[in-house]
C-alpha cells in the first residue's frame, strides 16, 4: 500500500494518514507532500513514474 498525504490537508487529518499507514500490513509506504487536499502535481508525477517503473519489460 502507498499512501500520498498532505501535512496540510484540512479534509483528512494528517494523524488519520498516519493511524492508517500504523495499520496497514507490509508492504507499504508513506509519502508526505507539499499541497492539499486534491490534484497535486508532485504527487501525479510520482504516480505516473511508479506506474511506468512497474510496467516497465
Amino acid at each position: 500500500m502507498r499512501i500520498f498525504h498532505a501535512p496540510l490537508d484540512r479534509a483528512i487529518a494528517f494523524d488519520q494518514g498516519m493511524a492508517l499507514l500504523y495499520r496497514a500490513r507490509e508492504p507499504k509506504d508513506f509519502i508526505a507532500f507539499n499541497s492539499t487536499h486534491g490534484i497535486c502535481d508532485e504527487v501525479d508525477d510520482r504516480v505516473i513514474a511508479d506506474v511506468l517503473t512497474f510496467n516497465a519489460p
